[in-house]
């Protein structure tokens, strides 16, 4: 079971919880060079978060209590998938906290982002990680149960 989540919000925004905002941004306005400082992930060599986001260690808390296996179970880190997802993988749970882009917060910083000039129509950055997400070629190559929280 491999638990993950998009990148904007699998980060610890290197400990600044303002970069979290910018995740809002109309995805136009982050470029991946950007993106990779302000929203790194910690993971080891096998794509097991060190840091990981709250929901997943909760629903991880939960499996474990249930009566799964750690060994059963990894929070991954969405830019190590193709270590962790396999043909032995029978469920990725998703996190998710805005995947269409259309929550309060990105409609503020869009509008923020007009009111200063940068007018966007694109979906915020976190939208478009998430489904780039969903989209990855592993998921469509392995068919596993996809679960959406």
């Amino acid at each position: 079971m491999v638990l993950t989540a998009d990148v904007a919000l699998m980060s610890d925004y290197n400990n600044s919880s303002v970069f979290g905002f910018m995740s809002a941004l109309p995805y136009n306005y982050m470029p991946e060079w950007l993106a990779g400082r302000i929203f790194p992930t910690k993971s080891d060599d096998n794509g097991r978060m060190l840091i990981a986001q709250y929901g997943l260690c909760k629903v991880e808390a939960s499996l474990l209590e249930s009566g799964f296996k750690k060994d059963d179970i990894v929070i991954a880190d969405p830019r190590k998938l193709n270590k962790v997802i396999g043909e032995d993988t029978k469920v990725i749970g998703i996190g998710c906290l805005d995947p269409l882009g259309v929550c309060y917060g990105a409609g503020i910083v869009k509008l923020a982002a007009k009111m200063v000039g940068y007018p966007s129509e694109k979906p915020s950055y976190m939208s478009k990680k998430f489904i780039e997400l969903i989209n990855n070629p592993l998921l469509k190559k392995y068919n596993p149960k996809v679960i959406l929280g």
